[in-house]
């Protein structure tokens, strides 16, 4: 499971999965007590955090990192962890997608920051379809879905209650731009084709979800070419 919360990557993992330890910067044994937890750092491995995971996630939400912060918990009931995760929160579903053109992929521009074409699911609909609508929609393009590349858990408040929004994210190649432009009522700015080295520069006004999947696109096509 991988959730975003303030300035915070959490990954939830099953106890028994394999790390490389010499990868993180701190590693506790259990989740660490408030003063510690506001001085991790990093990257940050908790071995045992079943039982203070509600309090852990209290904690993410009200403290705000001035670094990105990284941070693994490990689980047994990895199931049972995941659902307790979900209770703490209203489940909002989004789908979306990162389109190829050559080699170049296409961002919006909305909010001040660069992201990723993506919407809420209408009723009755598939994260499959809703990706395609809500990128066609957004942009103006005609797209052609293909695999999936993650999912991420992405958290924010509306009106007083805490939201986690589940985004599906899919990768896409161009059929038709001909009628390419943003959706202002949407507040999208720009819709914009950028290289490899333009979406790198871009990550520094962005969001850590939006990385995060532009990564684990990055690193399918290096495995798959």
């Amino acid at each position: 499971m991988n959730l975003f919360i303030n300035n915070v990557v959490l990954h939830l993992l099953r106890r028994k999965a394999t790390l490389e330890t010499t990868h993180f910067d701190e590693i506790f044994l259990q989740f660490p007590e408030e003063n510690a937890f506001a001085m991790m750092k990093g990257k940050v491995l908790v071995r045992n955090a079943d039982k203070d995971l509600e309090k852990a996630m209290l904690l993410l939400r009200q403290h705000t990192f001035t670094e990105p912060l990284t941070l693994v918990l490990q689980v047994d009931e990895y199931k049972k962890a995941k659902n307790s995760v979900k209770s703490m929160f209203k489940i909002v579903k989004a789908a979306g997608g990162i389109v190829e053109k050559g080699e170049q992929i296409l961002m919006i521009y909305r909010l001040g920051k660069w992201d990723l074409p993506k919407g809420k699911l209408e009723k009755g609909e598939s994260m499959e379809i809703a990706a395609v609508r809500e990128v066609e929609e957004e942009c103006g393009v005609q797209v052609m879905r293909h695999q999936k590349i993650a999912t991420t858990w992405h958290n924010y408040t509306m009106n007083g209650k805490a939201i986690l929004k589940k985004t599906k994210w899919y990768r896409m190649t161009l059929l038709d731009e001909r009628n390419m432009q943003p959706q202002t009522e949407e507040d999208i700015e720009r819709v914009q084709w950028m290289t490899e080295n333009e979406v790198s520069e871009s990550m520094t006004n962005s969001y850590l979800s939006i990385a995060f999947v532009i990564g684990k696109y990055s690193a399918g096509k290096q495995n798959n070419g």
